[in-house]
């Protein structure tokens, strides 16, 4: 929360506990689920906070299926398609709450690379073309890396060979 803020007690809403604050402006304000809430009023900032916290104690399943190379970004690791349901937001951070098919618990930020359920046939063939795409992207880099030249070089040493 940017300027000046001013502790201003706490709402409590659907068992979740929000400090709020007031600024020199008047403004209400609070920082809940990784986003800052505000209104002119403490009471339209606690009915924010209050849809806020239901969403966030509302009991939800989102299947999904994420493709990573295990690492979590693009790199050499192998690339894997996995099964997950997202089961809300985290109240303090905003992260996604996640069930991994595992069983494994996590949170994340970064939503990049998750689309709807997707079958073996699906997982496969996704799996397939992101790994022709790495294969590609790396094959691209080393083409450039070899063929690559410093352009300003080259015009100042053919202008040194020109020069009398």
């Amino acid at each position: 929360m940017y300027g000046t803020n001013y502790p201003a007690g706490s709402v409590e809403k659907h068992g979740v506990t929000v400090e709020i604050f007031v600024d020199n402006d008047g403004t209400w304000k609070a920082e809940f689920g990784g986003r800052e809430l505000h209104a002119d009023t403490r009471d339209k900032l606690a009915g924010k906070i209050a849809v806020q916290a239901k969403k966030v104690t509302a009991n939800v399943r989102v299947p999904f299926t994420r493709v990573t190379d295990g690492s979590g970004s693009w790199g050499s690791n192998r690339i894997t398609a996995v099964d997950g349901v997202a089961t809300g937001f985290h109240s303090a951070n905003g992260n996604v709450l996640v069930t991994w098919a595992s069983g494994v618990k996590e949170q994340f930020k970064d939503h990049g690379s998750t689309s709807v359920p997707l079958d073996a046939d699906e997982k496969a063939e996704y799996v397939r073309l992101a790994t022709a795409a790495r294969e590609a992207r790396n094959a691209l880099r080393e083409f450039d890396n070899i063929h690559r030249m410093d352009l300003r070089k080259a015009i100042e040493d053919a202008q040194n060979t020109a020069a009398p």
